[in-house]
């Protein structure tokens, strides 16, 4: 009775064990079944979220292009008025200018100085060799050489070959500036470029001078 008593505990020992074998093993399924639908879910939101994070990009990249041509419309739009700007003014300049210069040949020398002398300030060549003119000669206003060559200075700057030309002849001969040859060939050299005949034979007669003395 002993070794069937004994044999009955193994055999229960045994099931108790396989028993526990088995729970363990139902636990461990149903853990794994537990986390399954975790993983797939969570593999679900990778899927989507990488989906929407390509939407995201998407969207930005066109955001940035629409933002990119908004701002290249603004700058377009800046510069188209900006040029309608000066065209305004060029034709303004045009107008004054004009009158100006009317007014002058009708020798209504005040008028011509006082409209004359607003585009000088303004930066208008052409108004500017006439201020200039009209202070060397004191016409409308009283002689004044040294505004004179003020105002011709600028002139010849905005490239007009009369002043340009000017400028070399009082700057070889020292009249109302300091004597200075290297002034007064740049000057000639300016105007000649731009076609002022006076210049090319001034330069011309300079040249041979030059080669006859260094010779």
């Amino acid at each position: 009775m002993m070794e069937k008593t004994a044999l009955s505990t193994s055999n229960q020992n045994r099931f108790a064990l396989t028993l526990s074998d088995k729970l363990r093993a139902v636990a461990a399924i149903a853990v794994v079944l537990m986390i399954l639908p975790h993983q797939s879910n969570a593999t679900m939101i990778y899927y989507k979220a990488g989906t929407a994070k390509e939407r995201i990009a998407k969207r930005e990249l066109v955001e940035a292009k629409t933002a990119k041509l908004r701002a290249e419309t603004e700058r377009i739009k800046a510069e188209t008025a900006k040029l309608q700007a000066q065209t305004e003014r060029l034709n303004s300049e045009k107008v004054a200018q004009k009158e100006g210069l009317k007014a002058y040949k009708k020798k209504d020398y005040k008028t011509a100085m006082t409209i004359l002398m607003r585009e000088a300030e303004r930066g208008n060549g052409t108004a500017q060799s006439y201020v200039g003119q009209m202070y060397l000669d004191g016409k409308g206003v009283k002689k004044n050489r040294e505004e004179a060559v003020y105002w011709i200075t600028r002139a010849a700057q905005n490239d007009v070959p009369s002043c340009q030309r000017f400028l070399g002849q009082i700057y070889a001969k020292g009249q109302d500036v300091e004597q200075d040859m290297k002034e007064a060939i740049r000057w000639f050299q300016r105007a000649a470029k731009a076609g002022d005949e006076y210049s090319k034979e001034f330069l011309k007669k300079y040249s041979e001078i030059k080669k006859k003395n260094t010779g």
